[in-house]
């Protein structure tokens, strides 16, 4: 049903907010973690985010970590991933789970309310 309402052009799902098309567009060339820190991967992609942006702007990513800290150790190797794929596999990985906001990306824990602070 979905696929024939899509050929007539209607829209089945919500548009993905422009700041997923915006990590989706930054591609990380090369990403190599082994034992790292939720922390550690976030920080990683946020640079890469910010050298890789053709405007030099990056995305804003907020890590919401648990108390106390996650200590999930992350191993992942990645080629030519979109910023957007990458944040989704190190969330998973830190059991964690990834949102779009209106101006961020938010991880945060499986447990914690989406959209509070």
């Amino acid at each position: 049903v979905e696929a024939i309402l899509e050929n007539l052009g209607v829209q089945t799902k919500e548009p993905d907010p422009p700041i997923v098309k915006r990590a989706q567009a930054i591609i990380i060339p090369r990403i190599e973690f082994s034992g790292a820190t939720i922390d550690e991967a976030v920080e990683f992609l946020q640079v890469k985010a910010k050298q890789l942006d053709p405007d030099k702007k990056g995305v804003n990513i907020v890590l919401k970590n648990p108390e106390p800290k996650s200590a999930a150790q992350l191993t992942l190797s990645l080629k030519d991933v979109p910023l957007w794929e990458a944040l989704r596999y190190v969330s998973e990985l830190a059991g964690m789970r990834l949102e779009a906001g209106e101006s961020a990306i938010v991880i945060r824990p499986w447990f914690a309310p989406a959209g509070k602070k």
